[in-house]
């Protein structure tokens, strides 16, 4: 791998981890920075239908921070692929999290699409689909 492929990468990787970071501080603003405000942006969150443009996406996680006391997402097994302005990042995400409801734990795959955009990289897709058999109690109103 080049200089710039691992540039690339390392950028990449940041942007994912700003992501999740964003995620844990239930931080709207964070997640303004993260995201690409583009109508072909997609979100699936575990278990629900695809949202699509960056206004439903923010609506979803300004509910979901609403609902939701703490959380805090751990990303592992991160692969990434970059190919030019585009890179995709695959995980596991290992979510706690606490709603009125009481503290849940779940465990989803995640799929996230970044695109370069003047030197910056921005999500585009993200896409949680829970594992089967993992979830133990999952809280209202955190992503299941």
């Amino acid at each position: 791998m080049t200089e710039d492929g691992r540039s690339a990468e390392r950028d990449v990787r940041a942007a994912n981890a700003a992501f999740y970071t964003a995620l844990s501080g239930l931080d709207l603003g964070a997640m303004d920075a993260v995201w690409l405000a583009d109508e072909g942006a997609v979100c699936v969150h575990p278990g629900r239908e695809a949202l699509h443009g960056w206004e439903a996406i923010r609506a979803s996680w300004q509910g979901i921070f609403g609902a939701t006391r703490w959380i805090h997402v751990e990303p592992t097994d991160v692969g990434v692929v970059v190919v030019g302005d585009a890179a995709v990042v695959s995980c596991a995400e290992n979510i706690t999290a606490q709603a009125d409801e009481g503290v849940g734990l779940a465990s989803a795959h995640a799929t996230n699409v970044f695109r370069r955009v003047e030197g910056s990289w921005r999500l585009l897709v993200h896409h949680a689909s829970p594992v089967p058999g993992e979830a133990l109690s999952p809280a209202a109103g955190a992503p299941q």
